[in-house]
């Protein structure tokens, strides 16, 4: 991929990262070049790519911009990390959460233990670490998310609703031992969801994490080669 022309071509860049090796996430070999950003967005990939406030020599540094992590367990991470250590530090840009099934809200003060339990059979969490970092400041889903813009994230986010905490919220500890009837699945759609609000299933968390990448520019960065 060359640098992109047009518009972006004589503009001045915020940041121009060079002589990197970079990686882009799209299955080809590596190539040596850089990547420049503008407004917090990647403005070109390639080669001279133009005027920049900020110059980062990245020789001997491998550049990975842009990529998506599609399947990520960082639902509970998030909480006590905004900077989903380490898929920043390896070039990872935006991580997807929940689309595994197992997440952590909607959850009732009640069932706490029990979601967290549910994910030290499953995902090989230790106990004792989710019990002493979780921040519990949500119950429903809604919350969950606003919880995390208030706080702030690096990485974009992308967000799904996980079906055991979903099942939980609904049935309690019942939701271990019988399957939900299709009362408890109209149920889970208007309680679960917060009303007209539970549409943000599915969300980009840009906001803030435009100010922390401000803050740390690094998190755009390059893990070093091997």
């Amino acid at each position: 991929m060359g640098a992109i022309r047009g518009s972006h071509w004589r503009q001045m860049h915020d940041l121009v990262i060079d002589n990197a090796v970079v990686l882009d996430g799209l299955g080809g070999p590596a190539r040596e070049g850089g990547v420049a950003v503008a407004g917090g967005r990647i403005a070109a990939v390639g080669h001279d790519l133009g005027a920049a406030r900020q110059r980062v020599d990245a020789r001997g540094l491998a550049l990975a911009p842009g990529i998506v992590d599609i399947h990520t367990h960082y639902d509970a991470q998030l909480t006590w990390d905004p900077f989903a250590t380490p898929s920043t530090a390896l070039g990872v840009t935006t991580v997807v959460i929940g689309n595994c099934g197992f997440t952590i809200a909607p959850c009732r003060p009640a069932d706490r233990d029990l979601t967290l339990r549910n994910l030290t059979h499953v995902e090989g969490m230790a106990l004792e670490a989710l019990r002493a970092g979780v921040r519990w400041d949500f119950e429903s889903y809604p919350q969950y998310l606003d919880a995390m813009e208030r706080r702030g994230v690096v990485p974009n986010v992308a967000a799904f609703l996980g079906h055991s905490s979903l099942r939980t919220y609904v049935l309690g500890a019942e939701a271990t031992r019988r399957p939900a009837t299709p009362a408890d699945r109209r149920d889970a759609a208007t309680r679960a969801g917060g009303g007209a609000r539970g549409r943000r299933g599915l969300r980009d968390l840009h906001a803030r994490a435009a100010q922390r990448r401000e803050r740390h520019p690094d998190a755009l960065a390059p893990g070093r080669r091997g």
